[in-house]
């Protein structure tokens, strides 16, 4: 998976001496991270419904979510849509192939060099009433202008989608008791 990804230590002392456990006694710990990839997939996904951090803290709204009353990070939906996640059997793994998603993961500044832009219209009716100037894409446009853009510099504010929240920990270990019955009781794994 290239794009962001989180890697997450285990501090939980229950947690890594359940996982110490079943691996010494060989059980086959795929099943149960499955369900945590799975899980820290689904709460990624919560967090774009939200529009909150895994520490609970609402992200700063963008300036499109403003203007067009939508939600931030959800303008073509495509960052939320490229989460996935996997798991082998010592690893669960949740994140994004999208490479601009460690910007809003984390934040940043990006530095834009000065250059040409071109803007496509199409015209209806009089070229001297804006009203009928409408922006369009270029294979609709019967007008064309270019235009200066200057340097600049564009800031970030970090909105984390990705990571564990308070509960995670304890959602895990309930995993991994969940499997080492099933694996325990004869059931299948």
């Amino acid at each position: 998976m290239v794009g962001t990804r989180i890697d997450v230590t285990v501090e939980d002392a229950a947690l890594k001496a359940t996982f110490a456990r079943l691996q010494a006694a060989g059980v086959n710990l795929k099943p149960a991270m499955e369900d945590i990839a799975g899980d820290l997939e689904e709460s990624a996904r919560e967090r774009f419904a939200t529009a909150t951090g895994p520490d609970g803290v609402p992200w700063p709204p963008s300036r499109r979510a403003k203007r067009e009353g939508g939600k931030t990070l959800i303008d073509s939906g495509q960052l939320m849509a490229s989460l996935a996640s996997e798991a082998t059997a010592l690893e669960a793994v949740a994140g994004t192939n999208k490479e601009y998603a460690a910007l809003h993961q984390f934040g940043g500044v990006v530095e834009r060099a000065a250059r040409t832009v071109t803007t496509y219209r199409r015209i209806a009716g009089r070229m001297d009433s804006f009203a009928s100037w409408r922006f369009v894409r270029r294979s609709r446009a019967n007008f064309a202008e270019d235009h200066q853009v200057g340097a600049h510099k564009a800031v970030y504010p970090a909105r984390p989608f990705l990571g564990v929240d308070e509960g995670s920990g304890a959602r895990f270990l309930g995993y991994l008791e969940r499997h080492l019955m099933r694996v325990a009781g004869g059931g299948r794994e």
